[in-house]
């Protein structure tokens, strides 16, 4: 077996300090209020359903919801550090938000995320985060909640992370986040569009609409109001997955652009130890999914987070 010296080496290979770094926890749940009147004052007073938590040092994160023929089937990432390639499950509830089955809807040769699923038509969509596979890509489910199919690539920059759909105003818009390299690395909120799922798709010639730690990422689904569109984007000026920020666009065509930010929601205390951040809310009608961030320091938690990454 592998042995840590105090100068951070492993016997026969040398390791960096860094790979000791803490692991990143997510928990998911189900708040029984639309996700456009959650609101952070009645946020720890709301009554969560939460979500199992898997095997130990995995997670559920990103939890997207539909409501079909009477029951409510969540789709999240399941992510475990032992083998760090996520894939997607669909946990299915019943009206009465008991648990009823856990099985995986879709997994691929890469990491999938982020598992935005809608309704079109008479059609389930799903449109998960999948960087790593060089493309974005629309799946349709051929027999829902499990049956899920590559139907249509979206031509978007491959670097495009948390892509966000939504019909409005007869068009389909969509909201996603690309990443610049470092050391001028920030979140940059692009917008695309077109009028059918089919596209052709067009780039909003003022892209990209907003730049920065703050608003450059989606976070959830949007909420349509009176003339305006609330989109959630993840705050990240004090680490990744450190809040959301309701992002209020009041203007949007195909030319024009217009918005302002303001605080939305952070992780309350009294849902310790899964206080350290919060970066996904979503709507499922009358019921909204959102997620948690615990970051476990333990010195256990460190050395089974560099023994995992050593062993891949």
């Amino acid at each position: 077996m592998a042995t840590v010296s105090s100068k951070g080496w492993f016997t026969g290979r040398k390791v960096s300090h860094s790979i000791f770094r803490p692991l990143t926890l997510w928990r998911s749940a189900i708040l029984r209020e639309p996700a456009g009147r959650v609101l952070q004052d009645t946020l720890s007073r709301k009554d969560l359903v939460w979500l199992p938590t898997p095997r130990r040092w995995a997670f559920r994160a990103d939890p997207f919801g539909v409501w079909h023929e009477g029951s409510l089937y969540v789709f999240v990432e399941t992510f475990a550090y032992a083998d760090r390639r996520g894939f997607i499950e669909v946990l299915t509830y019943s009206k009465e938000l008991d648990l009823l089955s856990i099985d995986v809807a879709l997994r691929e040769p890469w990491h999938l995320s982020y598992p935005y699923v809608f309704l079109s038509g008479n059609n389930h969509w799903m449109l998960p985060e999948a960087r790593r596979s060089g493309r974005l890509t629309l799946y349709r489910a051929r027999a829902f909640p499990l049956g899920w199919k590559a139907e249509l690539t979206i031509p978007v920059p491959i670097e495009a992370v948390d892509a966000t759909p939504l019909y409005w105003n007869g068009k389909w818009w969509l909201f996603y986040c690309t990443k610049q390299t470092r050391p001028e690395r920030t979140n940059q909120l692009h917008i695309a569009f077109a009028g059918t799922l089919e596209g052709p798709w067009r780039f909003h010639p003022l892209n990209p609409v907003r730049v920065g730690l703050a608003t450059g990422r989606p976070g959830g689904s949007p909420c349509v109001g009176d003339g305006y569109i609330d989109l959630p984007v993840q705050d990240a000026t004090t680490g990744y997955g450190g809040a959301l920020r309701r992002l209020r666009i009041t203007v949007l065509d195909e030319f024009r652009f217009e918005a302002d930010d303001q605080p939305w929601l952070h992780a309350p205390a009294a849902f310790a130890p899964f206080d350290d951040g919060l970066h996904t809310l979503s709507s499922a009608g009358e019921v909204s999914l959102i997620d948690f961030k615990r970051v476990d320091r333990s010195p256990m938690a460190r050395l089974s987070g560099a023994w995992m990454r050593i062993s891949r």
